[in-house]
């Protein structure tokens, strides 16, 4: 079987030079390891591997309630112990127990450790520091000779004697030899050192507890170094405790009950129990605390470290031994070494860093909290260690804070993994779980400069996480520690504790005000409660079950509000057979569990419920388990034979489960009486009922038939009050066990005709076993609507309308609410008129708009169907619905009949109105001037401000065809045409408009025409011009600042003269080829030819020289892809390529003769990933080489020889 071998000093080991505890597997075939007791802290328990009875040590320190001041001084016996076959440093050598005596009375020497030296703190030295002085230890060591030298006892067998046995040990043991062998091995030590002690002690000294035993003794051995002792895990010369064996000798009358077998290893050598070089003592003193009466603080059994390096009874630093916390020293079996101040109300506290003189000083507090009497909270200051790793303290000096359950016995022993039964836990912060002992306990102690607080309360969470100081149930306590001020020697910090009014009798009650308040119940669950007021849980989403209810809890009529469960069962748990809730009301509660575990505000209910109301809310198990009896009800799962419920109701909805009631999922006999149900009971996987769904019964009895228990057959969605009855043969009164519930349903609507049935019954039906009439109160809200007579139990009918109608049925104390409607119809109502919304109407042509008629009175009972006609049908049509359209000039008149011939007119004029002009013009420095119409001016003139845009529009046009436009913009050239209100041009971009276009489309051009005409730069009003011809210049970069528009009928005369409308300086015409376009229009001087924006390659261009001033030409030649520069070309003939899909990349342009002498040519090129060059002039290149990007556009202009240049000229052609 696997083993630990923990290759170790006590339960140390030497690793990189230093003592840590490791583990590793190994193989053992002789010894059962599996009742071997590991102790983290101490030495391993080979009591139950020897199947001996542990017996309980009985503590030999006084406690705080003697009288006695003197201090109490204890004995503790340690015999040196050889073999005869060893050679090494023996036991009694001069030096060694210069060394032991050191470690265990004298202290003042150093000890070497791998975080430097440090004094030794001896056993003695230890015990009278952290007990205050009221304890001193002496280590006397034996045998002794008759000088009072020590003789070590030397053994007549030797070492291998007690090693295992093996092929080169054949003298050693086996299993079933071990305990024999030890037995011996501890006789014949006592029976060499007895003479020695007895010669020294008395019995009293021997015993301070006078309880028949020796108080410590510990056997010293002889070992190798610890690096060749081949001593392992579990062997007999392992180092251990052990009580209860049988050993034959005695010391003055009193037997060795417990010792310590220590394997001492050579003390001149590193690692040794006495060696000044990382000596392994610390276990020691652990050891000998149990003495004095101190418990072991870590699990045996589980993971987790609830204590860590706190304290020495928790894990031990051997060659360093830490301290003991403050409460363990005071309170723990009333030791009362020091004392401990107490807390119960919120206050500021100081604490001081101990110096451990005087037994008061205030080092520690203990924080008790009203609700809970059994744990309680310590903080106390803790110094941060020195010369140790930093693994084995904390990371400061600050407050360790820390729980102590009462409750607990035997320390942490039987600590679990979810900190249940831990006696003392540290606070942490990373704790992965509740009470785990996970978490990160360097960073625990709380300080000024680091975390300075801790806990959280009440209303802020109600379970464990991280930042509460919660109990060991994982509850919130609500108490918070807030640290405020500090100082080299202390720290000031804030306490709160939650107020708590009451006592919890039932003369003073715990007085229940807010959700903090709850807390008391789970805390004090057998004691009494009472509400104050109403308590909304709306703002805490992990609200915790009460478990066990066994007190009363008194509602005192308020109502707990917004209670959300996800995934638990209950708001109380199990109401035991002592438990009472009353007076309590509950309201919009939504509990969804998916535990097999029975459902409802109360779990299960084995006391009294009185007066409980569930007035909304939602209530399912979502459980996949099928179990036969499990209980899913809005009050309580399950309803136990001792159980009672009264006056109680429930309005909420039970919605899934196994076995699903309004009130009880399963009734097991328990007794129900004056209550009712509701709420929406859906089927469960089982059966459902109304009020319970499963009755149970399990042993026999007679049945507790309910009394007046009723519930809404309508409302519940349930035709039974009953699911399912099991075990109803147990009854021994002949009763189904279906008998006592009443099942009540009133009709939605109870509809009444004056022209009619004017009188019905009440219409409320009421199923009962055995049959029985309730009585009931009868109201109608209003009463010239309909009446009831309770003599005849009918309602008559008064006048038309509706009215609402409540049957009142008394329950106990609760009155249950039944409602209807009460109907009025009269079934014979004619038609008396029909208007219509107007008697009049003008609709232009082709315009259409909607008729309303209106059927009076609304409601009545003849056919609302509507005919509709025209008395011209020439001049306006109608529909079925009452749409009139305008068809021609004219008048006619629309008339709608209602189906009893009553009929309206409305008389309609047909006009053919003519479209009005409107636009508006975007100016330089001013934006959009106001809308201008026909023919008035948009824009400005004598401001010398350029038009940017235009929008132009027709209003109350009834003919097909809108207006388009488009305009002619500085740097683009012509835009796309746009119509009816929209944008032409630019904004924000400081781009002139030029020239502008203006057309008429569809019917609209067929009978106008639209005149315009602009105010351009320099030039002032030009003529007018007509239908999409040009207005403004080209080639001279001038601005528009105004324009003008008018519509005229077709044909008619101009507005003015029309001459000169569009001016364009016409010395040079180009066109040029694009690819998928073909050849473009012709442009001139100042245009731009191409396209932008497109990616559509110019492959070809001509260019030529139109009203030339003077005598000369114009030359030009491109570079085309894969074909290179081409020869020039002049005067209209083609460059470049057609047909091919070649590019033009580049381009030279050039005048010659007397046009050269007098003008100059500049030429600008928009190319593909670059946008616009710069300008080339007089023949030089445009565009790039060696790059493979298209010319997409191309812009030209002739300016005056030496004349301003028309844009920046620095970067026209790019070359690779």
């Amino acid at each position: 079987m696997k083993i630990k071998l923990v290759i170790a000093m006590l339960i140390g080991s030497l690793i990189m030079g230093s003592f840590t505890v490791i583990s590793v597997y190994g193989k053992n075939d002789e010894l059962d390891t599996t009742l071997l007791e590991e102790h983290a802290g101490g030495l391993l328990d080979y009591t139950k591997m020897y199947g001996l009875e542990k017996e309980e040590v009985k503590p030999i320190t006084h406690n705080r309630y003697l009288r006695s001041s003197a201090p109490q001084e204890n004995n503790y016996l340690a015999i040196m112990v050889e073999f005869p076959d060893k050679t090494g440093t023996s036991l009694d050598d001069v030096q060694t127990l210069s060394k032991a005596e050191a470690v265990m009375n004298k202290g003042n020497r150093n000890m070497e450790t791998p975080n430097g030296s440090v004094p030794i703190i001896s056993l003695k030295e230890y015990v009278e520091k952290y007990t205050y002085h009221k304890m001193t230890t002496k280590t006397t060591f034996f045998p002794q000779d008759k000088s009072g030298n020590v003789v070590s006892v030397m053994l007549s067998k030797n070492r291998s004697y007690y090693m295992k046995k093996s092929a080169s040990n054949p003298n050693g043991y086996t299993l079933t030899q071990a305990r024999e062998r030890e037995e011996e091995l501890v006789n014949e030590i006592l029976s060499k050192a007895k003479e020695s002690i007895e010669r020294v002690f008395n019995a009293s000294d021997l015993d301070k507890n006078n309880d028949g035993n020796v108080d410590a003794i510990s056997f010293f051995i002889e070992a190798d170094k610890v690096t060749e002792d081949k001593v392992e895990w579990s062997d007999l010369l392992w180092s251990h405790k052990i009580s209860g064996m049988n050993l034959n000798v005695t010391l003055e009358g009193k037997k060795v009950n417990t010792y310590n077998l220590i394997n001492t290893y050579d003390s001149n050598y590193l690692g040794g129990v006495f060696s000044m070089n990382q000596g392994t003592y610390g276990t020691i003193i652990h050891e000998y605390m149990h003495v004095l009466g101190l418990p072991d603080l870590y699990r045996y059994n589980s993971g987790g470290d609830p204590v860590g390096f706190y304290d020495i009874m928790a894990t031990t630093t051997n060659y360093n031994p830490q301290g003991i916390l403050a409460y363990m020293t005071s309170e723990y079996n009333n030791l009362g070494w020091n004392s401990l101040s107490e807390v119960k109300s919120s206050t500021s506290v100081t604490l001081n860093k101990p110096q451990y003189s005087n037994p008061s000083e205030k080092r520690a507090v203990k924080i008790v909290s009203p609700v809970n009497e059994d744990e309680f909270f310590i903080v106390e200051y803790y110094e941060k260690r020195d010369k140790v790793y930093a693994s084995d303290t904390s990371i400061s000096d600050g407050l360790v804070v820390y729980r102590i359950n009462s409750k607990v016995k035997n320390g942490n022993m039987n600590g679990t993994s979810t900190g249940k039964n831990d006696y003392l836990y540290v606070f942490r912060p990373n704790e992965t779980g509740c009470g785990k002992g996970e978490g990160n306990l360097n960073q625990a102690v709380l300080s000024k400069n680091g975390r300075s607080s801790i806990g959280k309360p009440l209303n802020t969470t109600y379970s464990w996480n991280n930042d509460t100081l919660f109990y060991s149930n994982g509850t919130n306590s609500g108490i918070t520690i807030n640290i405020t001020s500090s100082s080299s020697n202390s720290i000031t910090f804030d306490i709160n504790v939650p107020i708590v009014q009451g006592d919890g009798s039932t003369a003073k009650p715990y007085l229940i005000s807010s959700v903090d308040d709850l807390d008391l119940i789970r805390k004090n669950s057998t004691k009494v409660f009472k509400l104050l007021n109403d308590i909304d849980l709306s703002g805490v989403s992990n609200f915790q079950t009460i478990s066990n209810f066994s007190g009363t809890l008194d509602g005192n009529g308020f109502a707990i509000k917004n209670l959300t469960l996800n995934n638990q069962s209950s708001f109380i748990n199990t109401l035991s057979s002592r438990g009472v809730v009353k007076n309590l009301n509950f309201e919009n509660i939504s509990i969804t569990n998916r535990n097999s575990s029975h459902t409802g505000i109360f779990g299960t209910v084995s006391g009294q419920l009185e007066n409980i109301a569930i007035k909304s809310g939602k209530i399912s198990n979502q459980s996949s388990n099928n179990g036969q009896y499990l209980g899913t009800g809005a009050l309580a799962g399950v309803l136990s034979s001792g159980g009672a419920i009264k006056d109680c109701y429930s309005s909420a909805n039970v919605t899934q489960g196994i076995n699903v009631g309004g009130l009880i999922g399963l009734n097991q006999n328990g007794t129900i009486q004056d209550c009712y149900v509701n709420g929406v009971v859906s089927s469960g996987k089982k059966s459902s009922g109304a009020v319970v769904g499963t009755q149970y019964f399990t042993s026999y009895d007679r049945y507790k038939q309910p009394e007046n228990v009723l519930y809404d057959i309508n409302k519940t969605k349930q035709n039974e009050a009953i699911g399912t009855v099991y075990g109803s043969d147990k009854l021994i009164d002949n009763k189904t066990g279906k008998e006592g519930f009443i099942g009540v349903d009133l009709l939605k609507e109870i509809t009444l005709d004056i022209s009619g049935i004017k009188e019905k019954e009440l219409g409320l039906t009421i199923k009962a076993n055995p049959i029985i009439s309730l009585s009931k109160k009868v109201t109608i809200k209003d009463t010239s609507i309909a009446t009831y007579n309770s003599i005849t139990n009918r309602i008559q009918a008064h006048k038309r309308g509706k009215t609402e109608l409540t049957v009142s049925l008394p329950v106990g104390n609760n009155t249950m609410i039944l409602s209807s409607t009460i109907n009025v119809i009269n079934s014979n109502i004619p038609i008396t008129r029909v208007t219509l919304d107007r008697s009049l109407l003008t609709l232009n042509l082709n315009q259409s708009t909607n008729l309303k008629a209106t059927i009076n009175p609304s409601d009545t009972t003849d056919s609302k169907a509507l005919t509709w006609t025209t008395s011209n049908s020439k001049v306006a049509t109608v529909d079925s619905n009452g749409k009139v359209t305008g068809i021609s000039e004219g008048e006619a008149t629309i008339t709608v009949r209602t189906s009893n011939g009553k009929t309206a007119s409305c008389k309609v004029t047909v006009i053919e109105q003519e479209p009005e002009l409107v636009y508006q013009a975007h100016v330089a420095d001013y934006g959009w001037l106001e809308t201008v119409g026909d023919g008035e001016t948009a824009g400005t003139t004598g401001k010398n401000k350029q038009m940017e845009a235009i929008k132009i529009n027709l209003i109350n046009n009834v003919y097909k065809g809108t207006v388009e436009y488009s305009a002619h913009v500085a740097d683009y050239g012509w835009m796309a045409w746009t119509d009816n209100g929209n944008q032409a041009g630019t904004t924000g971009e400081n781009k002139q408009m030029e020239a502008i276009k203006i057309k008429l489309t569809g019917e609209l051009e067929e009978k106008y025409d639209i005149y315009y005409r602009v105010h351009a730069e320099e030039l002032g009003w030009l003529d007018w011009t007509l239908n999409g011809k040009a207005a403004g210049t080209a080639g001279y970069c001038y601005q528009i600042e105004a324009i003008e528009i008018k519509l005229v009928e077709k044909g008619s005369r101009a507005p003015g003269a029309t001459e000169r409308a569009y001016v364009q300086k016409r010395y040079i015409k180009y066109a040029s080829h694009v690819a998928d376009y073909g050849w473009l229009s012709d442009v001139y001087d100042g245009s731009i030819s191409g396209t932008i924006g497109k990616c559509k390659q110019m492959e070809a261009i001509s260019i030529s020289l139109e009203n030339q001033p003077y005598g000369g030409n114009i030359e030009y030649r491109t570079h085309s892809a894969d074909i290179g520069w081409q020869e020039f070309r002049s005067n209209g003939t083609v460059a470049g390529t057609v047909g091919r899909n070649k590019q033009m990349e580049a381009i030279e342009i050039k005048l010659t003769g007397e046009m050269e002498k007098e003008y100059d040519i500049y030429y600008r090129v928009h190319i593909a990933d670059y946008g616009w060059l710069d300008w080339a002039k007089n023949g030089a290149s445009a565009g790039s080489e060696g790059m493979s990007k298209r010319i997409e556009a191309i812009e030209i202009r002739i300016v005056q020889k030496g004349g301003s240049e028309p844009g920046n000229t620095a970067r026209p052609f790019i070359k690779k």
